[in-house]
């Protein structure tokens, strides 16, 4: 957590989440902090501090490890769904693959879910095993799910930073596409599309 003081004695804080640098590249606009009325830098002098808390426990409850995975390591998936206008179930999932000590799949619904039933594709990334195992309690993600343009190259994609918990199992876009796109802008070739994903797991979170 860092503090700033102006010379009004007006505060800001920031947090900073510890898989973080533990820095801040865009503290405030230069221009804000030379200008004098704004009491940061008075006569070319600013003044600088730091204040570090450590905190004991005083409640028990459930404590966590978080840990940074250091190695970079992005699991990849790539499914080709054939005989799309004959799938009926609400929704299938891609073979399982690893990615960070996990195992994920790729889940389509193919006539949509949530906001994109009936009107788009809907595409999720999800825990293989429906749920995560203790210790572990939290699992860090970016990842990025990809439907691939089969005529023209442009690819259509959709990437978010997630924490999968044991009460959320899976994370994705219910209007990643339109339906009434598929063929025609080349993610529906012979009744055929192709689904990517690119996962990068960057910290585990483990009960102590």
């Amino acid at each position: 957590m860092l503090h700033y003081l102006d010379a009004f004695a007006k505060e800001f804080c920031f947090h900073r989440d510890m898989l973080r640098s533990p820095s801040f590249d865009k503290l405030m606009p230069l221009k804000e902090f030379t200008d004098a009325t704004n009491g940061y830098l008075i006569g070319g002098t600013c003044v600088l501090g730091a204040e570090v808390f450590v905190c004991k426990e005083r409640t028990k409850g459930i404590r966590e490890c978080l840990s940074r995975i250091n190695d970079l390591y992005i699991g990849k998936q790539v499914w080709k769904v054939e005989q799309f206008s004959k799938l009926t179930d609400e929704y299938c999932m891609s073979e399982p693959f690893d990615a960070g000590d996990q195992k994920w799949r790729i889940k389509l619904f193919p006539k949509g879910f949530g906001e994109g039933k009936g009107t788009h594709l809907s595409i999720y990334l999800a825990f293989a095993d429906w749920r995560i195992t203790p210790p572990v309690t939290k699992i860090y993600t970016v990842f990025t799910l990809r439907i691939v343009d089969q005529k023209h190259g442009k690819h259509k994609t959709w990437t978010v930073e997630y924490c999968f918990t044991a009460n959320s199992l899976s994370c994705g876009k219910p209007q990643f596409i339109s339906l009434s796109n598929l063929e025609a802008e080349g993610f529906l070739k012979k009744n055929t599309c192709i689904l990517e994903a690119d996962v990068f797991v960057y910290g585990v979170s483990k009960e102590l």
